[in-house]
């Protein structure tokens, strides 16, 4: 239904955008694209339809966005009493904890043996990550866990949306320690303490940013722009200094002297476009062309951060709260028409021919 309606809109979706998604999934991934390529052949499906999958997905992220995201936002009232009530509840904050997990499973009937084995290989994975191995490395390779492809990620939570034995498994622990090996009845854990963020501290993933843009006028219309940009992003991945590019071929004034450098963006600080692009990358990875209503980009994160902000974040932090309910409800309805829309013209032929 949906690839339907993006159709019927004449949406699309250029080869650079698909580009830039599958360039990102492997690099999540920690593989080029020819080794995404290989491994998504290894388990029998071709890539070409790998990369229709990504179009269609892109498409319906594009849909979505022309007709219910981009049509939604938060009014400042709104916003007031969202603060206001949280203000009533503020006796309730408490602290959040970002953590990492690896997970070496025991089945419900284990022999000694089976189990003398899993202990075996999580104290190994404990011993390599002491020495090295970066921990969401380790846990896609090794974790049996439901976030291991996220590198054991479990994002930033309250204490009381934790399992209290990896709670008690950080308890005094700083930032950047690893927990021992810890047994319970479903199996061995690992776990690190990325962040301990204390009641009442608001936390904000950003990103620290530089770009290339180059803006399409008469002379050099939009495919030639995105063909230079592509290989200024060429002759950068294979060695060239990202700040002499932006010296030579960045048109963006503000930026161009200092290596194109836009320092830490948050949420709300970019335009959305922009914003989305800074998302689906991973530090050190160059974006291919990506567009917003300044023109053309090429973005590299370089750093990314949680970071305690104030009294300005809180309010974009629920703007952005109040935007996405709204979107979901707005989102439900949508999809329910687009449906009921799609049955009726499916039935309705039959009834005529009656």
């Amino acid at each position: 239904v949906l690839l339907h309606r993006a159709q019927a809109r004449g949406i699309s979706v250029d080869e650079a955008r698909v580009d830039n998604a599958v360039a990102g999934m492997a690099k999540r991934n920690r593989l080029s694209v020819d080794g995404l390529r290989r491994e998504v052949e290894r388990r029998g499906m071709p890539f070409a339809r790998y990369r229709e999958g990504v179009r269609e997905q892109l498409l319906i992220r594009e849909l979505v966005s022309s007709e219910v995201t981009r049509h939604i936002e938060a009014s400042d009232v709104e916003i007031d009493e969202f603060l206001s009530s949280q203000k009533k509840h503020a006796v309730n904050q408490e602290a959040q904890l970002h953590l990492s997990h690896i997970l070496i499973s025991l089945p419900a009937a284990v022999s000694a043996a089976e189990r003398e084995t899993r202990e075996s290989l999580a104290f190994d994975i404990l011993r390599r990550v002491e020495s090295g191995m970066p921990f969401d490395e380790a846990a896609r390779q090794f974790s049996q866990g439901p976030y291991a492809s996220k590198g054991g990620n479990l994002g930033l939570r309250p204490v009381s949306q934790l399992p209290e034995l990896l709670v008690a498994a950080v308890e005094g622990l700083a930032p950047g320690d690893l927990s021992s090996v810890v047994e319970s009845a479903g199996g061995f854990h690992i776990v690190r303490l990325n962040v301990r963020a204390q009641a009442g501290q608001q936390l904000v993933r950003q990103y620290r940013v530089r770009h290339i843009l180059q803006v399409p006028n008469a002379v050099s219309n939009l495919s030639m722009v995105s063909a230079r940009l592509i290989q200024v992003r060429d002759r950068i991945l294979a060695g060239a200094d990202f700040s002499t590019m932006v010296r030579l071929h960045s048109e963006h004034l503000p930026s161009r002297s200092n290596g194109g450098d836009l320092g830490w963006v948050g949420p709300g600080d970019v335009v959305p476009e922009f914003e989305a692009v800074l998302k689906e990358l991973v530090p050190g990875q160059v974006s291919f062309p990506s567009r917003t209503r300044f023109g053309l980009h090429l973005i590299e994160v370089t750093d990314e951060r949680l970071h305690d902000v104030g009294g300005k974040r809180l309010r974009a932090q629920a703007r952005s709260t109040i935007r996405s309910r709204k979107i979901d409800e707005r989102y439900e309805a949508w999809l329910n028409e687009l449906i009921g829309r799609a049955f009726i013209e499916y039935r309705s032929p039959r009834f005529q021919a009656q």
